[in-house]
């Protein structure tokens, strides 16, 4: 889906229209951003061999599975972001910025979009005094303001998993943990990136962005930074809980060792007596099968048992 928005008469007016429309609509030397979602890889290359205003090798940026940047080329700002929505695997989103007109290709549902639309048509006095600059603002906080509800959500996770762990540590458990590592990692790895990006709209600007807007990102960057430092803190609330739920595991193993071992010492006792006495002497060649061979066999055994503790000792096993 393709939408294209402007201003007229102080609001913001937006209609649906087609990819052969696009190059129209950004040429307009009317502001105007267009938001594109669920477009495929040759919709996109059909979409820029049309459009004169943004250059061709852009197309492997969008069409192709980036990390955050920021880019400028003759008269164009290329931006890579990745949102996330309800899912961990954040979504690339491509922010192309011209003279005129910002191009959004959004993954198809980024609830990013709708935030944007919603926050752009509630300021258009902001869009007419700062022009490009806002409204590139207004897509980059709908990225950065959903990464807050996706952390809450894996703080809740773990601190589910923590009750479970301290009740009954288990392998399922561990298993989570390890899922919770892995989106947190994910999204730590397209964050830091994307703190760069933020920084530099914020504190160097670009002629494509009036000098109005910068502090609106730096005010973006400073979200980031705070949602990058949650995610710090959510890895080493993990890294502790993968301790608690081992040095639990390793716990059980122990009390489980400890049971059968008495089970093993109290069984021991009779079989011992049972061996001893159930020996037939009298077929053991001499000198068992003298008449003091049973006491032979007794002194042999204390010998051994002897030697025994005294390896142990050495070996330092019963300290």
């Amino acid at each position: 889906m393709i939408r294209a928005y402007s201003l007229s008469k102080g609001k913001v007016v937006g209609k649906q229209i087609k990819g052969s429309e696009v190059p129209k609509a950004i040429s307009s030397p009317r502001l105007t951003w267009v938001v594109a979602s669920g477009l495929g890889k040759e919709e996109i290359t059909a979409l820029f061999k049309k459009t004169k205003e943004v250059p061709d090798f852009l197309i492997k940026d969008c069409t192709t599975r980036q990390r955050p940047k920021i880019e400028e080329y003759t008269g164009t700002l290329s931006i890579v972001l990745h949102g996330v929505s309800g899912g961990m695997r954040p979504d690339q989103v491509n922010l192309i910025v011209g003279k005129n007109y910002v191009l959004a290709l959004f993954k198809e549902n980024d609830p990013a979009i709708a935030k944007a639309e919603e926050f752009l048509s509630k300021n258009p006095a902001s869009i007419r005094a700062m022009g490009t600059g806002y409204v590139l603002y207004g897509f980059v906080d709908a990225i950065v303001g959903n990464y807050r509800p996706v952390i809450e959500a894996l703080e809740n996770k773990v601190d589910a998993i923590e009750e479970r762990v301290l009740k009954n540590p288990d392998a399922a458990q561990l298993r989570s943990i390890m899922v919770v590592k892995k989106a947190n990692l994910s999204l730590r790895r397209n964050i830091a990136p994307a703190r760069e990006v933020l920084h530099v709209l914020g504190r160097d600007g670009h002629e494509l962005v009036s000098k109005k807007s910068m502090p609106y990102f730096s005010d973006a960057y400073s979200d980031m930074v705070s949602v990058y430092d949650g995610l710090e803190t959510l890895r080493e609330a993990l890294s502790n809980l993968m301790e608690i739920h081992l040095s639990l595991q390793s716990n059980v193993t122990n009390k489980v060792m400890k049971t059968l071992t008495v089970v093993a010492s109290l069984v021991l006792v009779p079989s011992l007596i049972a061996g001893v006495y159930g020996m037939n002497l009298s077929r053991l060649p001499p000198p068992a099968g003298s008449q003091y061979g049973f006491y032979l066999i007794l002194l042999l055994m204390l010998f051994l048992m002897a030697a025994m503790l005294a390896g142990f000792k050495k070996k330092e096993w019963l300290s």
